[in-house]
């Protein structure tokens, strides 16, 4: 697997000061992340995770847990980089 470091984060997003404010607090969130097999749904503070074939299957199981733990949503692209943010606390 390619290593590459991750971008640095520009601090003006709004996803990734919220990303920063949850990872302080402890709050729980999940995150569809790219994987080497397809994509991942992991949950914040654990290291093991679903993995999908498509981003699509991740965000559709991401989104139903998050709605039923009342948590954050966070969906990475292909970079790294958080794209988009839904929250259903």
């Amino acid at each position: 697997m390619n290593k590459r470091p991750l971008p640095r984060r520009n601090l003006n997003n709004p996803a990734i000061r919220e990303y920063d404010r949850a990872v302080r607090r402890g709050q729980e969130s999940y995150h569809v992340v790219p994987h080497e097999h397809g994509w991942t749904v992991k949950k914040l503070g654990t290291s093991k995770g679903h993995t999908f074939d498509t981003q699509c299957q991740a965000i559709s199981i991401a989104r139903d847990r998050a709605n039923r733990d009342r948590t954050e949503l966070f969906i990475h692209g292909r970079d790294g980089r958080i794209r988009e943010r839904n929250s259903f606390a």
